[in-house]
C-alpha cells in the first residue's frame, strides 16, 4: 500500500511539473523569427491566446495569476 501511494505521488508531481513548463516563445529582438516575441505575426501576436503580448490572454493579462504582467504581491 505504501509503495502504491509513493508511485501515485510521483506521478502526480511529474504531471504538475509538465503542466508548469509552458513554452511561450524566445526573448529575441528579431522580428522575423517565428518563435520571437518581437514578431507580431508569430509568438508575439497580440491576438494569440498563449502570447505574453495579448493583454486579455492567460499569459499577458495583468489580472491572470499566470501572467508575466501581473505584479507580485508582497
Amino acid at each position: 500500500m505504501a509503495r502504491l501511494l509513493t508511485i501515485l505521488c510521483v506521478l502526480l508531481a511529474s504531471a504538475t511539473l509538465a503542466r508548469a513548463q509552458t513554452y511561450l516563445g524566445n526573448w529575441s529582438a528579431n522580428p522575423y523569427a517565428s518563435n520571437s516575441l518581437s514578431n507580431s505575426y508569430g509568438a508575439g501576436s497580440p491576438y494569440d491566446p498563449h502570447s505574453v503580448t495579448n493583454p486579455y490572454g492567460r499569459y499577458g493579462s495583468p489580472y491572470s495569476p499566470d501572467s508575466v504582467r501581473n505584479p507580485p504581491r508582497c
